[in-house]
């Protein structure tokens, strides 16, 4: 698997879940946070 971090912190996991629970400032910190690894794809 892929390592997306490259030396940055990990998300917490209060972030995940509030994002699975469907709060938008949490869904946008994780995409935030993948936006390379997905422009990249």
């Amino acid at each position: 698997m892929v390592n997306p971090n490259k030396g940055r912190a990990l998300l917490l996991l209060p972030v995940i879940e509030a994002a699975r629970a469907g709060d938008t400032e949490a869904v946008e910190r994780v995409l935030r946070y993948y936006e390379g690894y997905i422009n990249k794809l």
